[in-house]
């Protein structure tokens, strides 16, 4: 079976070297690089190389050569050495394109995404990633284009948000109103940006991004050392357009973000009393079985003082292992509380995290391929990639008040916050300093 799949593989690349001008670059094909395409692609490659070669024959490859000119993210480049594995990682009719449908399109786009040789080597991207480039913080299993697609949705509803929220004569959104984009966003999506946006508005909240430097690997792990905080202005009075986007592209990438609104850190840091997020959250969500945030871990298992139900996920209609037809782009978005406490009684903030696909059962096929990478890496995984911005290694992401002035502490590396204002077991403090 294998010579017969590099067979077709050399076949494609003498097709593509015919048609030069229809591709961005062309490299020699080996037989290594057949061998990282699983043989279950066969008949999708065979059916791909009988296209390939009727467009050519009919002379329709020159006349309009296939255009490639999105600039992959790095990530994206390091799926293959070659290109021939990178053009065929995901089937052709499932990468998102700007004009996409939201009813089919992003079923087919977030499906391929959980095909068993698209995340099969989650763990070696992620270190090849950072070795391509060790200020890496981000990994994706998606093409730029398909990202800023997804990010450019998010952000129209952002603008849309503060259209609606304030004067037009003295703040204006960032960016027009695309009314078309609106439409192909799906309603889910759109209630929580629209949520978040408000609620970071309203109280008038900046974004705190840890500075990290890649020293060494412990483990197979890579470490950083915590230098410091990036502050973000992410508000609608000292909003920086760019500084919005990072936090969604942070969201979208699978941070750990914890909202700085228990009121004994609000206290003791000049800030004002806000509402809860995680207790005043208004949208239709399902409950996690259990997860491993701020939990004791035995036996795999994580321990939650008796208390399974301690987290929520939106949307509520993502169950099992089916992707919806219908589908958002965000599909697990947990939140939940820093601190094992009475809700709405205790005190604690309020983590959120995009995940890959959600805790449906005790057991989940998509959710459990995810959190075994998870924890050999301790990188956070998202739907479409990942980043080394966990708790568990110390490196939290925070939506705080303007006055708030994190700083690196001696006991919890990060800055301490109600949940994690000394180390507990489930940090991992070889990894951070």
């Amino acid at each position: 079976m294998s010579d017969k799949l590099f067979s077709l593989a050399k076949q494609i690349e003498q097709i593509k070297q015919q048609s030069q001008a229809g591709f961005s670059e062309t490299k020699e094909f080996n037989k290594n690089d057949s061998e990282s395409i699983s043989e279950n692609r066969l008949l999708q490659l065979e059916q791909s190389l009988k296209s390939r070669q009727e467009t050519l024959q009919k002379g329709l490859i020159n006349k309009n050569p296939l255009r490639r000119t999105e600039k992959r993210s790095s990530f994206a480049e390091s799926l293959s050495q070659g290109n021939f594995a990178e053009q065929f990682a995901r089937p052709s009719n499932a990468i998102l394109k700007e004009n996409f449908n939201n009813e089919q399109d992003i079923h087919k786009f977030v499906n391929s995404l959980f095909q068993p040789d698209v995340r099969l080597n989650w763990k070696a991207e992620i270190e090849k990633a950072i070795n391509l480039n060790p200020d890496q913080k981000e990994a994706w299993l998606i093409t730029s284009s398909e990202k800023e697609i997804i990010l450019g949705c998010w952000l129209n509803v952002w603008n849309k948000t503060l259209q609606e929220m304030t004067n037009p004569s003295i703040i204006r959104p960032t960016t027009q109103v695309n009314q078309n984009l609106l439409n192909q966003t799906h309603p889910s999506d759109i209630n929580i940006i629209t949520h978040l946006c408000k609620y970071i508005n309203n109280h008038k909240l900046c974004m705190y991004v840890p500075d990290l430097q890649k020293i060494n690997a412990v483990n197979n792990k890579v470490k950083y050392k915590l230098t410091g905080y990036s502050k973000k202005n992410i508000n609608s009075i000292q909003g920086n357009p760019e500084h919005i986007k990072d936090l969604l592209k942070l969201l979208a990438v699978g941070a750990h973000f914890v909202i700085i609104d228990s009121s004994r850190d609000n206290e003791r840091t000049n800030g004002q009393k806000i509402p809860n997020f995680y207790d005043q959250f208004p949208l239709n969500n399902a409950w996690a079985l259990y997860h491993s945030h701020y939990a004791k871990v035995i036996a795999s298992k994580p321990v939650s003082a008796g208390n399974l139900k301690t987290a929520k996920v939106y949307p509520d209609f993502v169950t099992g292992e089916i992707t919806p037809n219908v589908c958002p782009f965000i599909v697990s978005l947990l939140i939940g509380r820093t601190a094992w406490s009475m809700p709405i009684i205790g005190d604690y903030n309020t983590f959120l995290q995009l995940e890959g696909w959600p805790q449906t059962g005790l057991t989940s096929t998509r959710h459990g391929q995810d959190f075994k990478v998870h924890d050999e890496t301790k990188w956070n995984i998202s739907t479409y990639g990942a980043c080394p911005y966990s708790e568990k290694r110390g490196t939290t992401v925070f939506l705080a008040h303007a006055r708030w002035n994190p700083q690196p502490s001696s006991g919890t590396i990060m800055a301490p916050y109600v949940g994690a204002e000394e180390a507990q077991d489930w940090l991992d403090t070889t990894l951070i300093q």
